[in-house]
């Protein structure tokens, strides 16, 4: 999918917002109902740029770079779920938004996940893409064992002080090269181009605090997330999906934690959900939005 520069720079404006104790890169475009998406791990707002035209024309779309990636402030703490969906909460209150449909990718998912469950009056319907349920699977994709053929081994590795830096620092282009290849079912669905804008944010000061900070951070959010959710169900409801060769079943991890489940698993597709097969991915989010948006009361979908 071609992205038009001059029709997309006319829809979608570069914002900097000062919420929760950092300044955040926010790009919003579009109007309706609020729709904010969080990207992943490697990301920025960027992952986005091939759905958001088509969403823009039934949303305003909000799409921040997370604390620690793009062109947003990148501490060297608050990577934890909740700190980062406050983050996400204060953005869409300083733009002016009660409520939103709140979606997130990969590792943006567990705050998305956590906005709802802290702030289910304010979330009409949350998006988890192509993540484990952290807190409550999360082990069993780790494991280095023969039954889990493809072991996620960046969780501990990019936790590991020092050696994870050592490695990423002045290769991050390699890294991202291997890391994008091997997420895709198709990699030439991310462009040189789009990977050295990835590259670009690894490589500005700090441009790893964040990459490193999810992952340092990922036992906390599980935490959280199983605190968030025991002993009760998850009535707002849960837009699933997962790509035909990424992570496996993410509607059924929700079985018994949210009461309404939008699953779907995206033919010819790996991990990069929003860059392979955005027309698909569109549709899911319009679909979901139009079954659920009635919860807006103020808005018809």
């Amino acid at each position: 999918m071609t992205i038009e520069t001059d029709s997309f720079d006319r829809v979608f404006k570069h914002h900097k917002l000062f919420v929760n104790g950092i300044q955040l890169h926010v790009v919003v475009g579009g109007q309706g109902p609020a729709l904010l998406l969080q990207h992943g791990w490697m990301g920025s707002w960027y992952s986005w740029r091939k759905v958001m035209p088509a969403l823009a024309e039934r949303f305003t779309v909000i799409v921040p770079d997370a604390r620690g990636y793009g062109d947003s402030a990148k501490p060297a703490a608050g990577y934890d779920g909740l700190t980062v969906k406050e983050d996400l909460r204060q953005v869409l209150r300083a733009l002016g938004h009660g409520r939103a449909f709140v979606m997130g990718h990969d590792m943006g998912a567990p705050a998305a996940l956590l906005m709802a469950a802290h702030h289910p009056d304010e979330v009409i319907g949350v998006g988890y893409f192509d993540e484990p349920l952290l807190g409550v699977n999360l082990e069993r994709f780790t494991a280095f064992r023969p039954d889990n053929p493809f072991v996620y081994w960046w969780f501990a590795f990019n936790a590991t002080e020092h050696i994870a830096a050592m490695l990423w620092e002045g290769k991050e282009d390699r890294m991202v090269d291997h890391m994008i290849t091997a997420m895709v079912a198709d990699p030439r669905s991310v462009t040189a181009r789009d990977r050295a804008e990835y590259v670009r944010g690894l490589r500005s000061p700090g441009g790893l605090n964040g990459s490193f900070g999810w992952y340092r951070d990922s036992l906390l959010t599980g935490r959280q997330i199983v605190e968030a959710t025991q002993g009760r169900v998850l009535e707002v409801p849960v837009l699933a999906l997962n790509g035909e060769y990424g992570h496996p079943g993410v509607a059924e991890q929700f079985e018994g934690i949210a009461a309404t489940i939008d699953g779907a698993t995206i033919p010819g597709c790996g991990h990069l959900l929003a860059e392979e097969q955005p027309a698909a991915v569109v549709a899911h989010i319009l679909a979901f939005a139009e079954r659920h948006g009635r919860r807006l009361g103020d808005a018809t979908m």
